[in-house]
């Protein structure tokens, strides 16, 4: 799916002051997609009159609704009401926010009444142009049965105006939604108004409105398989992004672009290079680029992560034809790009930088253990596994949309105690993803079976892959790691324990009742001094706690809830939730100077379905500094969890490893018919360092 970068239409053009500049300024790198970047330039401006006043709340609204923080536009839109300025452009500004307040809010109905009371009240051609593209949007939302109607007489109302670059800027947006509305009627309406765009744009000396022009009608060509078309005016979109060189997330997009096309025409060999290209031109701007557009939820997933995709499947492609191992390497090497990427995307980059540089990072496998690359590409799923001495490929035919189904159905029904449906899934995936390996693993004595997953298979456990015989934990270990260059090889010096958690009700949260039990019987394995619990579990205390020690086994039971952004991710304390940031903090505490080697969470849970929500879970050790983690995919049964990681400890006392010992502490359970269901055992998972 390609990314669209929306032109939004300033409402308001200024005299050339100082504010005025600064304001339009502000309204570029919006429409670039850089919001919050947008949004600091604003909050410095200094308005001297109640009128700039008014403009610079409806900018930060407008800022903030492309955020979607929509109480804080809400407040910006109140502050602009309340000067109660008389002027039209003003007053037409403000009840188009509203109405985008009602399309956020699903009130579409609402939002195109608003749009039309609008129209009636501007003589502004700009402002029209910009309600006229906002009811354009409702209409497609509503699906109103005379939407083809309204987009043609609000085409024929745009054409009638000047030619200028921002009747370009108009048509270019229309055509972009027109386009990517998904009705085969507008598509074909898309390419007249893409045209006309382009024609008038020409006559201008604007790189940015050409380059955004050429790229965007090479697309009406590119979706209608017209490639060669595409590719010459993709090459010209190319040429003045190039030429407005403070564009390059711009240039980004149309480098992507042309890397698929060179594709599609079977010019594998250019197609990589561009690609390559592409991924050199987001380097240098991809912490702005990332600060941009992560409010939105799947725009990494959307417009970063299928470039290095793309380019790993024609890597892969040239190893099938040369059977040279150096291109498998080079794919790896990919993979750990985009995942590091990902994580930077999530957290920060300070966050990894300062990981990295402390870790003695995995570069390849001891004897016993496999690394295991399973990447879903349009389709096929291919494996890459990687052993102490060499690298294999394996690959099974699935279509992407197919595969994606059976992996988010089965996720579901692994968390159906009241079933065994679960079995097709498990099964089917062991199909997919294990069963032609299987042989060379056993073959090598693999005990230990590191994942490296890869976006939807970060929602499910590996060790509930089914052979028709046995689970996959049954015969290995099984570790999940974010990615090689992130996964610390040191062994344990020392072990210093802290056990702490809640079990009582507390802040709209259930009690859990089995967590004193599971307390108190942990303290006892492992010999630790004693336990913060309950009401002693605040934020205050264990601040002191960790200053005052040297924990390197930090074991917490409390509720766990892991979103899409650390900010919405935190532990249950006593008195107030402990936020992802809090924990590091915390955890940085410790005297212990190796930091913390392993950080055990038994009661959270991440978001279902959500992959996102899966990746911050599995970075929440990373985020806190710690080597390996243990949490939970799921919410897991209170007394289930108490007995799985009682026995985990007791294992990791008698010396195993740490993957050893989860692994007979999750067959353990499974062999217990009350806990043989996945859904009991299976969540657990063991993140990063497992020796």
């Amino acid at each position: 799916m390609k990314i669209v970068i929306l032109i939004l239409l300033a409402t308001f053009l200024f005299a050339n002051s100082e504010f005025n500049k600064n304001l339009n300024l502000a309204k570029t790198h919006q429409t670039l997609g850089f919001h919050n970047k947008a949004k600091e330039i604003l909050e410095t401006l200094n308005p001297q009159t109640n009128r700039e006043k008014s403009f610079l709340y409806i900018a930060l609204a407008d800022s903030y609704l492309s955020i979607k923080s929509v109480e804080k536009a809400q407040e910006y839109i109140k502050k602009a009401k309340d000067l109660n300025i008389s002027d039209e452009v003003i007053k037409v500004s403000i009840l188009n926010l509203s109405a985008k307040v009602d399309m956020i809010d699903g009130y579409f109905m609402d939002a195109k009444a608003k749009f039309k009371k609008a129209l009636t009240l501007t003589k502004n051609e700009n402002l029209k142009f910009t309600l006229l593209t906002n009811l354009l949007l409702t209409e497609i939302e509503i699906n109103d049965k005379d939407k083809l109607k309204f987009a043609k007489e609000a085409f024929s109302e745009i054409s009638k105006a000047k030619e200028s670059v921002e009747k370009s800027q108009v048509l270019i947006t229309f055509g972009i939604l027109l386009k990517n509305s998904g009705d085969d009627e507008f598509f074909n309406l898309s390419f007249e108004v893409l045209k006309d765009a382009l024609k008038i744009a020409k006559k201008f000396d604007d790189s940015k409105v050409k380059s955004l022009a050429y790229g965007y009608f090479a697309q009406v060509y590119e979706d209608n398989r017209q490639f060669s078309q595409a590719l010459k005016l993709t090459k010209s979109a190319i040429f003045y992004a190039q030429e407005a060189y403070q564009l390059p997330e711009i240039l980004y997009f149309w480098q992507w672009q042309l890397a698929r096309l060179l594709n599609e025409l079977k010019q594998k060999d250019e197609a990589i290079e561009v690609y390559k290209e592409a991924i050199k031109t987001l380097t240098p701007i991809k912490k702005e680029f990332f600060k941009g557009y992560r409010n939105f939820k799947d725009s990494f997933k959307e417009s970063v992560k299928p470039v290095y995709i793309g380019l790993v499947e024609l890597i892969i492609e040239k190893f099938e034809k040369s059977k040279n191992e150096k291109y498998l390497r080079e794919a790896i090497e990919i993979m750990e790009t985009l995942k590091n990427m990902e994580l930077e995307n999530i957290f920060s980059d300070e966050c990894l930088l300062k990981y990295k540089s402390k870790i003695k990072s995995l570069t390849s496998p001891p004897k016993d253990t496999a690394i295991l690359y399973p990447i879903a590409l349009p389709n096929r799923v291919v494996k890459l596994i990687v052993f102490n001495d060499k690298i294999t490929l394996s690959s099974f035919d699935i279509n992407f949309i197919e595969f994606d189904n059976i992996v988010r159905e089965f996720r579901q029904k692994l968390q159906t105690r009241v079933t065994k449906r679960f079995f097709y899934g498990a099964k089917k995936l062991y199909d997919i993803l294990i069963r032609d390996i299987e042989p060379i693993l056993k073959n090598k004595n693999i005990k230990t079976l590191l994942i490296a997953p890869d976006g939807v298979l970060r929602l499910i456990p590996f060790s509930t892959l089914y052979s028709g015989k046995k689970f996959l934990i049954e015969d290995y270990e099984i570790v999940t790691a974010l990615s090689m260059q992130l996964t610390d090889l040191s062994k344990f010096k020392n072990r210093n324990f802290f056990v702490g958690g809640i079990s009582e009700a507390r802040q709209d949260f259930s009690a859990l009742p089995n967590v004193l039990k599971e307390l108190n019987e942990v303290k006892e394995i492992i010999s630790a001094k004693e336990v913060i619990k309950n009401s002693n579990f605040t934020l205050a205390n264990l601040i002191d706690n960790f200053k005052a020690n040297d924990y390197s086994i930090v074991h917490i039971a409390t509720h766990g809830v892991f979103m899409g952004e650390p900010k919405d991710s935190f532990l249950l304390a006593y008195n107030k939730k402990l936020t992802m940031e809090k924990l590091q903090n915390l955890l940085n505490l410790t005297k212990y100077k190796e930091g913390i080697e392993l950080l055990t969470l038994s009661a959270c849970q991440s978001a279902l379905g959500d992959e996102r929500s899966a990746l911050g879970l599995a970075g929440v050790g990373l985020r806190a500094g710690a080597k390996s983690a243990i949490a939970t995919l799921w919410f897991v049964d209170d007394e289930a969890t108490s007995i799985g990681i009682r026995a985990f400890y007791k294992n990791l006392t008698i010396g195993d490893s740490k993957a050893k010992a989860l692994q007979k502490a999750q067959i353990k359970l499974l062999k217990q018919k009350r806990y043989a269901h996945p859904s009991y055992w299976a969540p657990f998972l063991l993140i990063g360092n497992w020796l």
